[in-house]
């Protein structure tokens, strides 16, 4: 990473700087495509509801470059839309031509089913069990776009690696784009490795944190 960079947390008082960050970073995404508010709505959730976060970012001379959401997240995609199904359904009617994208009806039949099957969870359970204990996701990394390839994610993941490490968790999970393949090879290089390993893959990602590996394998004092 560049020498005038820093990395630090970041909380719900730069939730401003995080959404002009994401739509620099995603100009083309579902999310941006509803609108600034919307995008704002969500990191103020993701900030502020129930979770148990990891939110790091990168400064280039005091202007965020870089930020990567991580932790336990519990509703972050159903919760949102739980919430924010008003004013979501007004940006919507507000810009009626984005149904006739095929990428945002997929990324809007996603969501409906995510909350569909919230609906369908009770109080209190979550679907991962057990395993969600030692398990943290990675939920979202940007990058300016005129920082890219400057060492920020690299830097972000660092960080997020070693605050699982020592809260304890094991494993990190993420989901790409299978056809970002910048991205893909990104996260090859950093050691993740594609969920399943054979066969159809979707995107599913997964990262054992190498001070669990070592003692797995018998090689930590």
């Amino acid at each position: 990473m560049r020498n005038g960079h820093r990395i630090g947390p970041l909380d719900e008082s730069h939730v401003a700087e995080v959404t002009t960050l994401h739509l620099h970073a995603f100009p083309t995404s579902a999310l941006t495509a509803l609108g600034p508010h919307v995008v704002r709505s969500y990191y103020a959730w993701l900030f502020t509801g129930p979770h148990d976060r990891c939110v790091v970012g990168v400064w280039e001379n005091e202007v965020l470059v870089g930020f990567c959401f991580a932790g336990r997240f519990r509703g972050a995609t159903a919760g949102f839309l739980r919430r924010h199904r008003l004013p979501l359904a007004a940006a919507l009617l507000a810009r009626p031509w984005l149904l006739a994208r095929r990428e945002f009806r997929a990324r809007l039949g996603l969501g409906l089913g995510i909350l569909r099957r919230f609906w369908r969870t009770s109080p209190g359970e979550t679907r991962d069990g057990a395993a969600a204990a030692s398990a943290w996701g990675v939920l979202s990394v940007a990058v300016d776009p005129r920082f890219q390839g400057a060492g920020c994610g690299r830097a972000m993941l660092d960080a997020v690696e070693t605050a699982a490490a020592a809260a304890g968790v094991a494993t990190l999970h993420l989901t790409v784009e299978p056809d970002n393949l910048t991205a893909v090879q990104f996260y090859d290089r950093l050691g993740w490795r594609r969920m399943p390993a054979t066969g159809a893959w979707a995107g599913k990602m997964a990262k054992t944190l190498e001070c669990f590996t070592a003692r797995d394998h018998g090689l930590a004092r």
